[in-house]
């Protein structure tokens, strides 16, 4: 079953604060799960943009059998990149200004072993 979208809060455990969100939607032209992650300004740069990937990926891949995650991000918001490479993804290519990472099931799934 491919999922067509899927959206959750970020929250700290011990507080239940909020600090973002994340989400994928089903791209059939990249046949993979385009995702966003949002985490409130003053979160920001605590390291909640991999660990919300991280858990983003777990929920995806184990929980909803999907098969690839995949971000589009200017190359000028360099700490958004460095979260996801940091939360496994890999960087494809970079397109008109443009980095496309990717993280696959196998990938993630070996990363955890």
């Amino acid at each position: 079953m491919r999922w067509g979208w899927f959206y959750a809060y970020l929250a700290l455990i011990k507080s239940n604060e909020f600090i973002g969100d994340v989400c994928f939607h089903y791209e059939k032209s990249s046949d993979s799960h385009c995702i966003g992650i949002v985490i409130e300004a003053k979160h920001r740069g605590k390291g909640y943009c991999s660990k919300g990937l991280i858990r983003l990926a777990e929920k995806s891949f184990i929980d909803l059998n999907v098969y690839k995650l995949r971000n589009e991000i200017p190359i000028e918001r360099k700490s958004a990149i460095a979260g996801h490479k940091k939360a496994g993804f890999k960087e494809i290519e970079i397109v008109n200004g443009t980095c496309i990472l990717e993280l696959s099931k196998g990938e993630f799934l070996n990363s955890i072993k």
